[in-house]
């Protein structure tokens, strides 16, 4: 388990999915201008489901994205369900939502 280079105040990209409803975090972003996403498996999020919050706050609702502290900016990674392994995603793309 490694820590993140981020400090844990810093500002994350997720939605009202994974933090207020019980969605598991399956993609994660790491982007090229270093930002983080931890989002759900839901297809359709728009701009009133995205949260911006703490990297301790995700790390609190899901420990294990703690296996993708050193995730290369530009990357991303994915998983079937809360509880299979994360694995490399090649094709990255920004915050998904109802209008791309």
């Amino acid at each position: 388990m490694s820590i993140f280079d981020d400090e844990p105040n810093v500002a994350v990209f997720t939605t009202n999915y994974v933090m207020v409803g019980n969605s598991p975090i399956v993609y994660v972003v790491h982007d090229d201008d270093g930002d983080w996403q931890f989002l759900g498996p839901e297809e359709n999020v728009q701009d009133q489901d995205v949260m911006i919050v703490s990297l301790q706050q995700v790390i609190q609702r899901d420990p294990s994205v703690l296996d993708l502290a050193d995730l290369p900016r530009g990357t991303a990674a994915t998983r079937v369900d809360r509880a299979a392994p994360w694995e490399p995603d090649s094709a990255p793309a920004p915050m998904r939502d109802g209008n791309s």
